[in-house]
């Protein structure tokens, strides 16, 4: 049976009932269906993530949206110049340490707003990042290593009760 099968089911049960015995629905519904989500929730198997099983785009620019939902995708490409990522109420996680570039600068918007954005980088790029939290976090932790960079990454955006964090 759906969830959705399932939730639409319990709503008609309880206005029937309170249609039947005369009870206020909305006392009892809503508590009834935070409760229901809630179980839905903490039954869902972990979807912790890993960057094996995200998929590949050979794309030269991203332009991701992200509602409610997850995605994990690896870039693959010869060269990258950069895009948008936005996560709203969701999980992204972008794997560009395999991604080359002809540009010696490449710009990014990556905005979180109750989600998060998990960006890995290749060691020899310079990540800037000029993220905002506001409610949450924007975390460049990419280390310097001696290597010299050959790309410089710009990276834009905010994270509105949600968080950013980029890495390599």
């Amino acid at each position: 049976m759906s969830t959705t099968r399932f939730i639409a089911g319990v709503i008609l049960i309880f206005l029937g009932l309170s249609v039947l015995f005369k009870i206020d629905i909305w006392n009892i519904l809503w508590p009834a269906i935070l409760i229901l989500l809630g179980i839905k929730i903490l039954s869902r198997p972990d979807r912790s993530f890993d960057f094996k099983s995200a998929s590949t785009m050979k794309q030269d620019e991203l332009d991701e949206t992200v509602i409610f939902s997850s995605v994990s995708r690896k870039i693959d490409t010869e060269d990258f110049k950069g895009g948008k990522f936005v996560s709203i109420f969701g999980e992204g996680k972008l794997d560009l340490s395999k991604a080359k570039s002809e540009s010696k600068v490449i710009n990014m918007e990556i905005v979180s707003i109750f989600g998060s954005a998990k960006v890995a980088v290749p060691k020899n790029w310079k990540v800037s990042s000029e993220g905002v939290g506001v409610f949450g976090g924007y975390e460049n932790n990419t280390t310097d290593s001696e290597k010299e960079k050959t790309v410089t990454l710009k990276i834009r955006g905010s994270a509105i009760f949600g968080g950013v964090e980029i890495f390599n």
